[in-house]
C-alpha cells in the first residue's frame, strides 16, 4: 500500500542523500522514515531511524531536526507505553524549541508532554500544559495544531467524568 511506495521513495532518497553527501537531507529522511515506521508499529525500526536523524542533527548543528528527532522518539515510546522515557524525550524536545524559539515546535512539544501527562494519571498537569500548547497554537494561527490541542483537552475532561465538557472540545 501507500506506506510501503512511502518507505520505497524515502529509501531512494537516502541513497541520494548518502550519495552526496547532504547530511542535513540524509537526517531529516532517517525522520521521516522513522515516522512512517511508527505509524506502522514497527517500533524497533522507527526508533533506529530516529536515533540516526538525531546524530546527523547534532553532527550538522541542526538543532531544529535534533528537537524533531527527540519529540519523534517520545512519540515512538508513548505509543509503545513508556511514558517516564517519553516524558525525557519531550521535556528535552520542548527546552530546545524553546532555546532556538520555534514556537511550533513548542506548542507541538507541549501537546505530547499532555498527552504524557494523561497517560500517567496527571489530569491537572495534562489540561494545564494543553492550555499552555493551545494558546501558542492560536497566537502563532496553527489552526491544525488548535484542532488536535482541542480534541486532546476533551480526552482529558472524558478521563475526569465531564462528558459535557468533553464533547465542546471534540465539537
Amino acid at each position: 500500500g501507500g506506506l510501503q511506495t512511502s518507505i520505497r521513495f524515502l529509501n531512494e532518497g537516502l541513497e541520494k542523500t548518502q550519495e552526496t553527501q547532504n547530511k542535513r537531507g540524509e537526517s531529516y529522511v532517517h525522520g521521516n522514515l522513522g515516522e512512517v515506521h511508527n505509524i506502522l508499529g514497527q517500533y524497533p525500526q522507527s526508533l533506529e531511524f530516529h536515533d540516526q536523524h538525531l546524530a546527523l542533527a547534532k553532527q550538522t548543528q541542526d538543532k531544529h531536526g535534533e528537537g524533531q528527532a527527540l519529540g519523534n522518539k517520545g512519540e515512538v515510546l508513548y505509543n509503545q507505553g513508556k511514558y517516564s522515557e517519553a516524558l525525557l524525550f519531550h521535556q528535552q524536545h520542548l527546552e530546545i524549541t524553546r532555546e532556538i524559539k520555534d514556537k511550533l515546535g513548542e506548542s507541538q512539544a507541549l501537546m505530547h508532554l499532555g498527552r504524557v501527562y494523561l497517560a500517567t494519571g496527571e489530569p491537572d498537569r495534562a489540561l494545564a500544559t494543553h492550555q499552555q500548547s493551545l494558546d501558542i497554537a492560536i497566537a502563532i494561527k496553527d489552526r491544525l495544531g488548535e484542532g488536535q490541542i482541542l480534541s486532546y483537552m476533551g480526552d482529558v475532561h472524558d478521563f475526569r467524568g465531564e462528558t459535557g465538557i468533553a464533547l465542546e472540545h471534540y465539537g
